[in-house]
């Protein structure tokens, strides 16, 4: 996450955070994982890059709450999406 001026890192994790969680829970589900990677991806390679294909992004997702899920409820709250920048 790049840090604009005027905002600390922790209100721009914040604000990713909230921006891809479309359902309002606070937490962040597979479609929402899904989204945010997405999001991510096209930044990285521009939005005329290669799309990220299927099977890689769902392995990338499985992967994300394999390693961040910590009380593996299937879900990534704030704070496992927190500790994951680190």
């Amino acid at each position: 996450i790049q840090t604009g001026e005027g905002h600390d890192p922790q209100e721009l994790q914040l604000h990713y955070f909230k921006m891809h969680d479309y359902d309002g829970n606070n937490l962040l589900d597979g479609l929402e994982l899904a989204t945010a990677i997405t999001h991510v991806h096209k930044e990285e390679r521009g939005e005329n890059g290669t799309p990220m294909k299927e099977e890689d992004l769902m392995n990338l997702i499985d992967e994300v709450l394999k390693d961040d899920d910590k009380n593996n409820d299937g879900y990534i709250d704030y704070a496992e999406f927190a500790k994951s920048l680190e």
